[in-house]
């Protein structure tokens, strides 16, 4: 007796959970039965968590392996296959390693499941569409024509043109040089009245004495690496000199060299690990990962750099506009870099 209710309770779970998978990917009507629409609703969530328990079973099994399997290859029992933990290598069978791969692809697996289907639900598109899509992007992968056509677009934006951009983003910002026909104590008075929200921009900023400092408020997204502009006033024999240079704020500069201090030590840490094994003649596939991470590492950092001040450089043209307005400047033909 319990043995059949169990069975039909495997066979009612399996046959609620298909109908939901297909559900949830838009490929059935959920409606048509109230089990199947709850587990549609839960179901990227329910995916969601077994990949991390997933993750977590890989993280515990790789640990395990590493403190209790030999560091010394014995062929005998086909302990031939290598596991890196940073540095520390011991040598597993060919069904542990199946176990661990298996671990590690279920769980990214999950994990992406889960992330298209709640996609899919949130916007719901009909399934003509989704394969129409689908066939497309096939498409462009096995047509060379396609290929050729990718390529042609990259060696378009690749011009030495965007080259020199992003060089300027990264080089040292040159000293503004501007002047005013007014006396400093009109541009002082004028930094003082304007500085706040005005028909430039919400420009604010500190002034003391001489010395000043501008950046710009956006409401619709914020940017630590937005620039600010760091200026002096200074006496000219026919009005004022407003002189200065955009720099990032003194605490975003702390944080990047604590974040790349950090990458040069543990990135560097990490690829003279991996370049000793190259070097020993014990490379294997996980070899590799420790040199791929601390690549990834710096890219990602100088990625993030370079998108900020890349979105301050509108910053940069409408703070000048606003001294040029307000203190009725204009460049100097004494600028200097």
């Amino acid at each position: 007796m319990l043995v059949c209710l169990s069975r039909c309770g495997s066979r009612l779970f399996r046959k609620h959970a298909l109908s939901a998978f297909l559900a949830a990917c838009c490929l059935v009507n959920p409606r048509y039965h109230l089990g199947t629409t709850i587990m549609v609703k839960y179901f990227p969530k329910i995916l969601a968590w077994s990949a991390l328990l997933t993750w977590f079973g890989f993280i515990y099994l790789f640990l395990q392996y590493d403190a209790t399997r030999p560091i010394a290859p014995r062929p005998a029992e086909g302990r031939v296959y290598a596991s890196n933990n940073h540095g520390h290598i011991t040598y597993l069978t060919k069904q542990e390693e199946d176990q661990l791969h298996s671990l590690e692809i279920g769980a990214l697996s999950l994990f992406m499941m889960a992330a298209l289907i709640d996609h899919f639900q949130r916007n719901p598109e009909h399934i003509g569409q989704i394969r129409m899509i689908a066939a497309r992007h096939l498409y462009d992968i096995l047509d060379p024509a396609a290929w050729y056509r990718a390529a042609a677009r990259a060696g378009q934006r690749l011009t030495p043109t965007s080259i020199r951009s992003v060089v300027r983003v990264f080089a040292p910002q040159k000293r503004i040089s501007l002047h005013s026909e007014e006396n400093i104590s009109d541009c002082r008075s004028r930094l003082v009245g304007a500085v706040g929200f005005n028909t430039i921009g919400p420009v604010l900023g500190s002034i003391k004495g001489n010395k000043f400092r501008l950046y710009l408020i956006r409401k619709d997204f914020r940017n630590s690496f937005s620039p600010h502009f760091h200026g002096k006033l200074s006496v000219a024999p026919s009005g004022t000199i407003i002189e200065g240079k955009f720099k990032m704020h003194f605490i975003v500069k702390i944080l990047l060299g604590i974040w790349f201090t950090g990458v040069a030590a543990i990135g560097g840490k990490l690829a003279v690990i991996s370049v000793k094994s190259i070097a020993n003649g014990r490379a294997t596939g996980d070899t590799y990962v420790p040199l791929i991470y601390a690549m990834l590492l710096l890219l990602c950092g100088l990625l993030i750099v370079y998108w900020g001040k890349t979105l301050g450089t509108d910053d940069e043209a409408q703070i000048l506009a606003f001294l040029q307005h307000r203190l009725n400047s204009r460049p100097s033909r004494n600028a200097t870099a």
